[in-house]
């Protein structure tokens, strides 16, 4: 499977997680959304980073609201920005991909070599894949973007 496929089937299985996230399921109402995203709204406005990556997932996924790639990222980025790790995951799923972003597999790479060293399973094979195609310098900047990051995360 090419890596771009293989990514894209990682994002769809975890926007089919969507529901799971946001506390949804199958007798879910329009009002039960709505009370939700107000809900990760607050939330993330006060630092919650899984509230941020919740909003993200809804965003991509178009739950609740229209779909904006856009969006997703931004509430990706606050979170990556702050350490999570999910965030991060699915933030260089997005450089892989190029929706919402431009794609940059320097900085995919550095965003997945993260999440992974953190356990992330889906960052790590994503990124594993990504690595086969990469050349050596590449794979250096990816890992000097990766300390980089980590240097610039909150506390």
């Amino acid at each position: 499977m090419k890596t771009s496929h293989f990514a894209l089937a990682v994002l769809t299985a975890s926007l089919l997680c969507v529901g799971n996230v946001v506390g949804q399921d199958e007798k879910t109402t329009k009002s039960d959304v709505a009370n939700t995203l107000a809900e990760l709204v607050a939330k993330a406005k006060t630092g919650d980073t899984e509230a941020m990556v919740g909003l993200g997932y809804m965003y991509a996924g178009g739950q609740g609201v229209i779909q904006d790639y856009k969006e997703a990222v931004k509430w990706w980025r606050k979170a990556a920005e702050l350490g999570n790790t999910e965030a991060m995951a699915m933030l260089g799923g997005r450089y892989l991909l190029g929706m919402g972003v431009i794609k940059d597999f320097v900085e995919a790479y550095a965003l997945l070599n993260i999440a992974a060293a953190n356990g992330h399973k889906a960052a790590t094979k994503l990124r594993d894949s990504r690595e086969k195609t990469m050349t050596p310098e590449r794979i250096a900047e990816g890992q000097k973007r990766s300390r980089e990051i980590l240097k610039s995360i909150s506390p």
